[in-house]
């Protein structure tokens, strides 16, 4: 029952930081036309996201310095559903075990 529960945890967590990943994208291609709130809320989301982003940012630039289209949100995303996924087996196949 706890490792359901934890589970659920863990998939919420990681469907919420695949949002507000997605949603720090589609904000970013529309910065010119932002209001002092919608700052407010970019920056927000920047501060939540680019800790894990900015990793994949790095990685990139060292083999791809020349594309000028950001592709680490979507290492990012794809980063976490495999952790989110495998930590979720992991606790379910311990809980089997058991």
């Amino acid at each position: 029952m706890l490792t359901i529960l934890i589970a659920r945890v863990i998939n919420l967590f990681s469907d919420i930081l695949v949002a507000l990943i997605c949603v720090g994208a589609v904000m970013s291609w529309f910065t010119s036309a932002f209001g002092p709130g919608l700052w407010k809320v970019y920056g927000i989301v920047q501060s939540i996201t680019e800790p894990v982003i900015s990793p994949f940012r790095k990685l990139l630039w060292r083999f791809s310095s020349q594309i000028g289209i950001d592709f680490s949100p979507i290492l990012a995303i794809l980063a976490i559903q495999f952790v989110a996924r495998l930590l979720i087996r992991i606790l379910v196949g311990a809980a089997y075990i058991v």
